[in-house]
């Protein structure tokens, strides 16, 4: 719209120069166009629509004006205003056109720039994750049941043979008190004391049973040797 607006009122003002009416400071007000114009790209200067096409249309008629003025005598208005019309629009075209291009290779240098920084960095070397998985389709009785086997136990520091459960997820054990005594469970936030509600099994012998400590049994995992747990089944 903007070079539509320049384009358009430089036509009228063209008319209205060779009309022969006097409009003062027209030559002063194209010097100021383009210390105006200039500054608003130099600064990246954002209008609203309205106040640019205002601005544009300001200075666009004292350009057309000063064309109007130049009419030679010999010289058709039509031909001469169409050929000065012409030139503004190419001129518009051709400054649209460098920018896009300016732009274009800028872009393109900073990304070789970038591309050569790359290929200047040592690659990593190659690290190979290896996994378990056990199908546990048909056997599973809920989708959070699974098992943690001996090869990640062992990859697992441990400080306390309590530990050994912490491969369970959401399971937290925190050492309640010395002297031997069960550790404190946490399961998914809920504090369940020393295994309360949480069974546990040695190869199929309960751990903790009512009859065990405080009444209502805990998981006393004091007995266990970490380094001789095979799997954990959850």
């Amino acid at each position: 719209m903007i070079p539509l607006t320049f384009v358009s009122v430089m036509a009228v003002g063209g008319i209205i120069g060779a009309s022969e009416v006097f409009v003062p400071g027209s030559e002063m007000m194209i010097l100021l166009s383009v210390i105006v114009f200039s500054g608003l790209v130099l600064t990246r200067a954002h209008f609203r629509i309205g106040a640019s096409i205002a601005v544009v249309a300001l200075f666009a008629f004292f350009h057309g004006f000063a064309h109007g003025q130049e009419v030679p005598n010999a010289a058709s208005l039509s031909s001469f205003g169409l050929g000065f019309l012409l030139a503004t629009a190419l001129l518009h075209v051709m400054g649209y056109s460098a920018a896009r291009l300016a732009m274009a290779l800028a872009t393109l240098c900073a990304s070789n720039a970038a591309f050569a920084q790359d290929s200047g960095t040592s690659r990593l070397q190659e690290i190979t994750v290896f996994g378990r998985q056990d199908s546990l389709v048909g056997i599973a009785d809920s989708a959070t049941q699974g098992t943690v086997g001996a090869e990640q136990l062992a990859r697992r520091p441990t400080s306390r043979a309590g530990e050994v459960l912490e491969t369970v997820p959401g399971v937290i054990i925190t050492q309640h008190a010395g002297g031997g005594k069960a550790n404190q469970y946490f399961l998914r936030g809920f504090n369940i004391d020393h295994g309360t509600d949480f069974a546990t099994d040695l190869g199929g012998m309960p751990v903790n049973l009512p009859s065990h400590g405080h009444g209502q049994g805990y998981s006393d995992m004091n007995i266990v040797i970490p380094e001789l747990v095979e799997r954990v089944n959850y």
